[in-house]
């Protein structure tokens, strides 16, 4: 017998998938009782504007055996464009976008405080497939898939094809536009939200959940300014100006079975705490005064496992004819450039501004120890990074990666999530609670531009003005009769 033959040998058998006609292997839930589809209401005004009212408070509480699937969370609302003259057009791909800040509490101890909110959403969907963008159209306002779209690009000829891989052209999808003076109803998950995206079934007569979400304050960091031009090759004026309205909360209330409750009674009652791992955002914009040729941006923020760190830009300038289609939402740009700073256009590589240096600063130590050189390689470490986050990484960036849609990410973990090897490994982050400073660095960067073109209108310049830096991280809540912990 060979040596791999005593290896094989040494192995346990198991009954295959296919043969198994037991029921052992399967797990019930008689202790459900019922599950309810509830809704929750919001308890501040029932109008909400940028201009006007902007926090929306919705308590989620329940004063029986209620458990509340925290990952059923939709809001459904009522968006109305204000302007009765011109069309609306939200951007970011998702209608959460809308909003500016989102907060969770639960028994009052704050879990999620996420700034840039509708950017980190805007974002968040590049990291799905195109196909799950274009099908959340249903229940939203349409969505983006890399922005390409028809109607927003100049119109030569009528429409422009938009050109992937060796001529497929596409026209869209795209978001849709909310004609001027009415009204759509949409209804939304919130991507980012440690609290809805966890599995958990929260006990709502312990521990009440309370989401408050602020509306941004200027419409045009939420709707695409505009003009755009329409298949005629005139132009048309955006509206920026909206309202919502109808604000509700669906989830699922699962009642169970008395005595699983009055168990989990009586082990709070005698101080056992529930544990419940999350992962957490937090995000921060940084500008940036250098005008040329390196950076950096300092963060004093202390964390025990922090998995991962993501960096998007906002240029300098934009040509007037490329302004009216970027919003903070959806505008993540590249120094490199190459081309229109448009929805479509695939930049022209030059290998000068292709080639940079970047790394993160934990301390004393580097990440990656040799710095990252190159577009190419910074792409390897986002999929990389974004592997963590999901079980398939598939992409909404395209071809822009190197002009309108450029995301930086290094994957801090100590064993990767994105690999098989990792085997999802939990809490294996690394601690900044000892250096106390996260350090993010770029050098010989070469920006993309032309400040001195005859027509004002023509300048533009890809150098960075605006480093967004978005941190992702484990925590644990720990749910008390006493009160609830919060560890990060």
């Amino acid at each position: 017998m060979s040596q791999l033959d005593q290896i094989v040998a040494s192995v346990e058998d198991s009954i295959l998938p296919g043969i198994n006609y037991s029921l052992n292997n399967r797990k019930g839930a008689s202790f459900v009782h019922q599950r309810v589809l509830s809704t929750f209401f919001p308890t501040t005004s029932g109008v909400y504007s940028p201009a006007a009212q902007r926090s929306v408070k919705i308590m989620f509480s329940d004063s029986g055996n209620g458990f509340l699937d925290l990952s059923t969370i939709r809001i459904s609302l009522r968006i109305r464009n204000t302007d009765t003259t011109n069309p609306m057009r939200l951007t970011g791909g998702h209608t959460a976008c809308i909003f500016q800040r989102l907060q969770s509490r639960i028994r009052g101890q704050l879990v999620d405080d996420v700034l840039y909110y509708g950017r980190l959403v805007g974002m968040l969907q590049k990291f799905n497939t195109p196909v799950y963008n274009y099908n959340n159209n249903v229940a939203m306002t349409g969505t983006e898939d890399n922005g390409q779209s028809r109607v927003m690009t100049p119109a030569t000829p009528n429409p422009k094809p938009i050109f992937i891989r060796h001529g497929l052209a596409l026209n869209g999808p795209e978001e849709e536009f909310i004609p001027a003076g009415q009204s759509r109803v949409v209804v939304f998950d919130l991507p980012g939200c440690a609290v809805t995206n966890s599995h958990y079934l929260l006990y709502l007569q312990q521990f009440p959940l309370e989401l408050t979400l602020e509306l941004q304050s200027d419409g045009r960091n939420v709707c695409a300014p505009g003009p755009y031009i329409k298949d005629d090759d005139s132009g048309q004026n955006l509206s920026t100006a909206f309202e919502i309205s109808d604000v509700e909360a669906k989830a699922d209330l699962l009642i169970l079975d008395s005595g699983i409750v009055e168990s989990i009674n009586k082990a709070l009652a005698g101080g056992t705490g529930l544990n419940m791992p999350l992962r957490n955002w937090s995000q921060a914009m940084y500008p940036i005064s250098a005008t040329g040729g390196a950076f950096s941006q300092n963060i004093t923020r202390a964390y025990s496992k922090l998995k991962a760190a993501f960096i998007t830009f906002r240029p300098t300038k934009a040509r007037v004819k490329d302004a009216g289609l970027w919003t903070e939402r959806n505008q993540f740009t590249c120094h490199h450039g190459g081309g229109d700073m448009d929805l479509y256009t695939a930049p022209t590589f030059d290998f000068n501004r292709d080639t940079y240096r970047m790394q993160i600063a934990i301390g004393s130590t580097l990440y990656p120890a040799n710095p990252i050189r190159s577009c190419a390689e910074q792409y390897s470490q986002l999929v990389k990074a974004v592997g963590g986050l999901q079980e398939a990484v598939g992409l909404s960036i395209g071809a822009n990666y190197r002009s309108t849609c450029h995301i930086a990410a290094i994957d801090l973990e100590k064993v990767s999530g994105a690999t098989p090897a990792g085997g999802k490994a939990a809490f294996t982050g690394i601690s900044t609670k000892n250096s106390g400073e996260i350090r993010v660095v770029y050098e010989d960067v070469t920006a993309d531009a032309d400040m001195a073109a005859e027509v004002a209108g023509n300048r533009f310049n890809y150098y960075p003005s605006q480093m967004y830096i978005c941190l992702y991280y484990d925590t644990t809540l720990v749910l008390k009769r006493s009160g609830v912990l919060f560890a990060d």
